[in-house]
């Protein structure tokens, strides 16, 4: 195996891949987001608590943003826009 530094280089990915199914993690996804929906619908106005945003509106709109605008974000973008 070739070494540089002292350091083993690894395989990084195994030879076999087990099978994997990205459907039990959006379902998840779903129920989230339809959870967040429903909370502010509950709340009567665009923010969590009230009508001025607090800390818990600037961490789920960086999350949701993340999510909606990130390459990492293809397979939950249309989840987005479906709650």
């Amino acid at each position: 195996m070739p070494t540089n530094a002292g350091f083993f280089f690894l395989p990084i990915m195994p030879k076999v891949m087990p099978a994997y199914s990205v459907w039990p993690q959006l379902a998840g996804l779903t129920d989230a987001y339809s959870a967040l929906a429903a909370r502010l619908a509950d709340g009567g106005g665009k923010y969590f608590f009230g009508d001025q945003p607090t800390s818990l509106d600037a961490v789920a709109f960086a999350h949701l943003a993340y999510h909606a605008h990130s390459p990492a974000g293809a397979y939950t973008r249309p989840l987005l826009t479906s709650t």
